[in-house]
């Protein structure tokens, strides 16, 4: 082939030559020199600086699947003690805001950033993305209250999908086919999830589709919590040079202002109730 005598000058070539020389004169000889060890040797090194160079995309994935599972526990836990949504917003902004107050005041940012050529734009960008993370959130948390904790996430994962529809729309992104591919798989597992009337109960056979009015609640409110996590996406790139510490700070106040409004909303809420 033509390409088989540079491959094998540039990387064997050297080893065979010094795997000739150094053949001792019994019966065996080290094959630490070996074609095939150094071609070992060539491949790793060639796999580490790849691994060098994407050592922040793997750290991304990382990330990203770790904050998958924390979610997930978090909803379980939930569930499973079944507690009040409010009152957890309430607890968690409030930690968040304290926690990245201390940070901000350490590192001497601000929270109204003057960034960009319109930080007029920015800075309501940034408060946007505050507001829409506390809604994601709280509609997250309440969504397994309604139904079970495995539909919920499924419902919920369906975030990339709105991510796409708004960067298309937003950012000018081009709507490429595997992106088309991924969006009718996610449409179809959210179908099959849910179930709707209107198109399993035109099936010749039974289904198991035990939902109730409370699921199909549940159910909507999953898909906004879904529906937001793309708006906070779409909103953070937009504030890509801002800290990510202001934003956090951020989501901080979004949660607590949709605390309150869910226990404007929330008669079981008992934290900030007269009663006893």
């Amino acid at each position: 082939h033509n390409c088989s005598l540079p491959v094998f000058q540039t990387f064997l070539w050297p080893c065979k030559s010094k795997w000739q020389h150094n053949i001792p004169k019994t019966d065996t000889f080290d094959i630490a020199g070996s074609p095939e060890r150094c071609f070992i040797s060539k491949t790793l090194k060639i796999i580490k600086e790849k691994l060098l160079i994407h050592r922040f995309h793997i750290i991304g994935v990382f990330l990203a699947i770790l904050s998958g599972v924390i979610f997930t526990l978090n909803n379980c836990i939930i569930q499973w003690m079944k507690l009040d949504f409010s009152e957890i917003m309430l607890v968690r902004g409030s930690i968040q805001v304290l926690m990245f107050t201390l940070l901000l005041m350490v590192k001497g940012y601000s929270v109204f950033p003057t960034i960009g050529e319109n930080p007029t734009k920015t800075r309501l960008l940034v408060i946007f993305q505050g507001i829409g993370g506390g809604l994601m959130v709280i509609c997250s948390v309440t969504c397994v209250t309604f139904m079970p904790l495995g539909d919920a996430m499924v419902l919920i994962f369906t975030a990339p999908l709105s991510t796409m529809i708004l960067a298309a729309i937003f950012l000018r992104h081009n709507v490429r086919l595997y992106r088309i591919v991924n969006a009718f798989l996610l449409t179809t597992g959210a179908i099959l999830v849910i179930q709707p009337t209107f198109i399993f109960d035109h099936f010749p056979y039974p289904t198991l589709n035990n939902h109730d009015y409370y699921y199909y609640i549940g159910a909507v409110i999953a898909l906004s919590a879904a529906f937001f996590d793309g708006f906070v996406n779409i909103t953070i790139s937009y504030c890509q040079d801002v800290q990510s510490l202001v934003l956090l700070w951020w989501a901080g106040i979004g949660a607590i202002i949709c605390s309150f409004i869910g226990f404007a909303l929330d008669p079981n809420a008992s934290m900030l109730s007269y009663e006893t």
